[in-house]
């Protein structure tokens, strides 16, 4: 006789360690069945030892241990994956049961396969942590080598996306003069393929496995690198507790073995660009601390062009001479243009133009923002969402000298259509969507 001490994978346990009786011997790393609050529940074994051993404290406890269900996967997982997943639950100070349950997605649970091994192993790429900083045409190219050199020596590259779009579009430009070899993995993908996955990497089939989070439980196997890119996106994180950070997960997953970890973007995170001047991220290029873009940026010094319009009496304007200009020639060309605007409505702030006071909401006390509805003007307090009437004067001095401050979107899209009435012009804001 035997006792089994078994942690559950399950969010709902709370327990870190239960323990279970069995007649047979078994060993770290299974994953057996074991019965909890009247239902089976998957769990994976920690120890296993003679009951004699424990036969004082058996005999002292006001309860009878339970027979341990069915073995469903001998050595499911390795001592690497295990050390891991402790490694995150101190992180995150949550159960390890709950990890587990995180990071064994149900489609990899119910694919009938043992993980790959995920061992320590002598290799020259022992310990490395690379970070690429660039666009993502030069990213992927260096992706595209990483993964060509890891295919000669008959080893594996697993891609991690943040989300399925992204997965897909990576596979598709990685998996280009090798097809064959790619494998797409997320959490749509089916129990029977993710066991096929499985089964490859446990050989010595050198493959290119991209996918979401879930393809990090197959690292191990042939797997030689592991790349987490897009990295700034906040995708990674999961909605519920523990929020989970899954470019940590991965990291780990390479920490307790000889796994090489690249993360890579085209802006990286404020805590990747510090591990840089650190020293614990190496960049495999020099790091692009800007975005990457073949657009032409132009800056209007609205001043000048402001002074211009008080002597053609333009002044008050939305859309000034240099951005008429360039609208004019986008349209002759069947082009687009899209215009950015900070504020709603007719003219974001009114102030008196002898005291300077702002014309508040009556009552929350904030700023209005001046609107026209249904051809009428009114202020709409954007805080609490009162509107009132526009004042007969300032409500400070009593002064009539209202002077209208900034450009609104309504009031670029009303110039637009009168300065433009050939272009089609579609709103996007709260107000007319």
């Amino acid at each position: 006789m035997n006792v089994i001490t078994v942690i559950p994978i399950a969010r709902g346990a709370f327990v870190e360690e239960l323990s279970y009786y069995s007649a047979s011997t078994l060993s770290p790393g299974d994953l057996v069945e074991i019965p909890l609050r009247g239902k089976r529940t998957r769990a994976l074994v920690m120890t296993c030892e003679n009951a004699a051993i424990h036969k004082a404290e058996l005999k002292a406890s006001r309860f009878s241990l339970q027979r341990i269900g069915r073995v469903l996967r001998p050595a499911y997982i390795s001592p690497a994956f295990l050390e891991a997943a402790r490694g995150l639950a101190d992180f995150y100070v949550a159960p390890l049961s709950i990890i587990l349950s995180a990071v064994l997605p149900s489609s990899v649970l119910d694919s009938g396969e043992s993980l790959p091994a995920l061992l320590r192993y002598e290799s020259e790429v022992r310990g490395e942590r690379y970070v690429v900083s660039d666009s993502d045409e030069e990213r992927l190219s260096l992706y595209k080598r990483i993964v060509r050199e890891a295919f000669v020596k008959r080893r594996s590259v697993l891609v991690i996306l943040p989300t399925i779009r992204d997965a897909i579009v990576v596979s598709q430009i990685l998996g280009r003069g090798i097809s064959d070899s790619i494998r797409v993995v997320h959490g749509e993908t089916e129990k029977k393929q993710i066991a096929k996955i499985i089964r490859e990497l446990s050989g010595d089939t050198a493959l290119c496995i991209v996918g979401t989070a879930t393809a990090l439980s197959l690292i191990g196997g042939s797997v030689e690198t592991l790349i987490v890119d897009r990295e700034n996106s906040t995708a990674y994180k999961s909605l519920t507790r523990p929020f989970i950070d899954m470019r940590r997960w991965g990291e780990l997953l390479c920490n307790a073995s000889s796994v090489r970890f690249i993360l890579g973007d085209s802006v990286l995170r404020a805590e990747s660009m510090l591990r840089i001047e650190s020293g614990t991220l190496i960049p495999l290029i020099p790091v692009k601390t800007r975005a990457q873009t073949q657009a032409s940026i132009h800056i209007v010094n609205m001043r000048e062009e402001e002074r211009s319009a008080v002597k053609k009496k333009e002044k008050g304007r939305a859309i000034g001479e240099t951005l008429g200009k360039l609208i004019t020639e986008t349209a002759k060309k069947e082009g687009h243009i899209v215009l950015m605007g900070a504020r709603r409505g007719l003219a974001p702030s009114t102030v008196c133009g002898d005291c300077g006071e702002t014309v508040r909401c009556v009552r929350c006390k904030n700023p209005v923002v001046l609107h026209q509805l249904a051809g009428e003007y009114v202020y709409a307090c954007h805080r609490c969402g009162h509107m009132q009437e526009p004042p007969e004067g300032c409500q400070n001095c009593g002064s009539w000298k209202l002077v209208m401050l900034g450009v609104g979107t309504q009031k670029a899209r009303e110039e637009l259509k009168e300065r433009f009435p050939q272009v089609p012009v579609f709103s996007v804001d709260s107000d007319s969507l």
